[in-house]
């Protein structure tokens, strides 16, 4: 499914049981409100989630890529759940999945305009 990474990111916040999700929008919070949160979620950031969707998605620009997504995936979630910027607010996830899964597509495998390697981490 082309949209996966849209739809399992707004599905997982989305549901009445997800309780895991706020101590991530915790962390987010404080990440970006202090300088200290700042430096431990960046390094979290940085090994867990970029490393690991990297190493998912593969070649030479894999590090670039995953950075794409979460930049999006995680400006989306501070205008969706944070801001409450409206009409993003409240739209559905299908809405939402609608309009951001084919950025986010074309993140993991799609011309992003780089060359075709990049350094290493």
């Amino acid at each position: 499914m082309p949209t996966a990474p849209a739809r399992r990111c707004q599905q997982g916040a989305e549901a009445p049981a997800s309780l895991p999700r706020v101590p991530l929008l915790i962390m987010y919070r404080r990440g970006l409100s202090r300088a200290e949160h700042g430096r431990l979620l960046a390094e979290f950031t940085g090994d867990q989630l970029i490393g690991r969707l990297a190493r998912a998605i593969g070649g030479p620009s894999a590090r670039m890529r995953s950075s794409l997504v979460l930049g999006a995936l995680a400006g989306l979630a501070i205008a969706r759940y944070f801001l409450r910027v409206e009409p993003l607010a409240s739209a559905s996830v299908e809405e939402v999945v609608a309009s951001v899964g084919p950025t986010i597509d074309r993140y993991i495998s799609g011309e992003i305009g780089l060359p075709t390697t990049e350094p290493a981490p």
